[in-house]
C-alpha cells in the first residue's frame, strides 16, 4: 500500500508520495524495490500535473509508474535508462491522455486476474490546466481507479472548473491507504487556516501526515518522501524528502519519471551532489535538496535500477 496526498489552492498545487514497494509472504511484509518511486511528472498540451498511484506495484514485467509511462509515450522503450530528447508521440489534451491511460489500465489489469485480488490501481493526477477561454491556468485533479474486475469500465473523476479555488478555498486528495488518524489531522489542520496555509507550510504537513501514516501502517508505507511543488507557471520543482539523511558522504537524492510527449522524457534516476534544472518546452523542473549537501561534488546521474517482479 502506499499514500499519495494532493492539495490545491489558487496560488499552487502540492503533491507528495512515499517512496515504498513492499512484498508480502504470508504474514511477512520487506521492502523490494528500493529506487522505485511512485510518482511521475507529466506535460500535456493544456496542462502539467504530477501524477501518484496506489496498488499494485507491478503490471505484468514492468513497474507500474513505467507502465504508466509508457502508456502516456508510447515511443519511450520502458527498460531504456537515460535522458530521451525528442519523441515522435503526440502531445495530447490532459483530459484525452488520462482518460485514455484508465481505459488502457482497467483492459490490461482485466487480462490479471490477480490484480483485482489487490484492490487494482489508483492513480491521482493533480497540477493545472489551460483553458483557450481564459487567460489564466486553474488548479485541477483527475483520480483514476481500476479494479481488474471483468465486466468493470475504469472510473475517472475530475474536479470541476470553478471549485472554490476562485474563492480562496483549499481542496485535498488521497489515494492509497485511506485509514488512521493521521488524514483526519490534515483535513483538520488545514480548514483551520486555509487562507494562512502557504506552501512552505504545507509540504512539510504533507510529509509528516505521510510519515505518521507510515509509523501506524504496519511497514506498507515508507517514510522517504518524493514532493512536488506546482505555481500556476509551467514551473516544477521536486524535492527528495528522506527520514534520514546521512551527515556525511555524498548527496543523493531520487527523482520521478518526467514525461514530455514530443519534446522528451526522464526515467527515475539517482542523483549525487549538485541537482539539475530540466527544461521540457515551457515547462522548467527544479530538482533541489532538503539540506545542503553534506559533501560538495560534481553532478552524478544514473537511472534506477529496477529489480524484477518478486516471484
Amino acid at each position: 500500500m502506499t499514500l499519495v496526498l494532493a492539495l490545491m489552492s489558487r496560488s499552487w498545487v502540492l503533491h507528495t508520495s512515499d517512496r515504498l514497494v513492499t512484498v508480502k509472504r504470508r504474514t511477512r511484509v520487506s521492502p523490494h524495490d528500493t529506487e522505485a518511486n511512485k510518482s511521475l511528472i507529466y506535460l500535456a498540451r493544456d496542462g502539467w500535473v504530477a501524477l501518484g498511484y496506489a496498488g499494485v506495484a507491478y503490471i505484468g514485467d514492468l513497474p507500474t509508474d513505467a507502465w504508466i509511462a509508457h502508456q502516456l509515450i508510447p515511443d519511450r522503450d520502458p527498460d531504456e535508462s537515460g535522458f530521451m530528447v525528442g519523441s515522435s508521440a503526440p502531445r495530447r489534451q490532459l483530459g484525452d491522455a488520462l482518460r485514455g491511460l484508465a481505459v488502457a489500465l482497467q483492459a490490461e489489469l482485466q487480462r490479471r486476474p490477480s490484480a483485482a485480488l489487490f484492490g487494482g490501481v489508483t492513480i491521482l493526477a493533480s497540477g493545472w490546466k489551460l483553458d483557450r477561454a481564459a487567460p489564466f491556468a486553474r488548479p485541477t485533479t483527475i483520480r483514476i481507479h481500476a479494479s481488474g474486475r471483468p465486466g468493470e469500465s475504469a472510473a475517472v473523476f475530475q474536479t470541476g472548473k470553478y471549485w472554490g479555488w476562485e474563492r480562496g478555498r483549499l481542496r485535498w486528495y488521497a489515494a492509497g491507504d485511506l485509514s488512521g488518524d493521521p488524514l483526519a489531522d490534515l483535513e483538520a489542520r488545514i480548514l483551520a487556516h486555509p487562507a494562512t496555509l502557504f506552501e512552505t507550510d504545507a509540504l512539510p504537513l504533507m510529509v509528516d501526515v505521510t510519515r505518521r501514516a507510515s509509523t501506524a501502517g504496519g511497514g506498507t508505507i515508507g517514510q522517504d518522501c518524493i514532493s512536488i511543488y506546482m505555481p500556476p507557471e509551467p514551473r516544477i520543482v521536486v524535492q527528495y524528502r528522506p527520514a534520514h539523511r546521512s551527515s556525511s558522504g555524498p548527496s543523493t537524492d531520487y527523482s520521478p519519471w518526467v514525461v514530455a510527449p514530443g519534446l522528451g522524457s526522464m526515467p527515475p534516476t539517482r542523483i549525487t551532489h549538485r541537482l539539475p534544472r530540466v527544461s521540457m518546452g515551457r515547462l522548467t523542473i527544479e530538482f533541489v535538496n532538503e539540506l545542503p549537501p553534506a559533501i560538495d561534488g560534481p553532478l552524478s546521474m544514473r537511472s534506477a535500477q529496477r529489480p524484477a517482479p518478486p516471484a
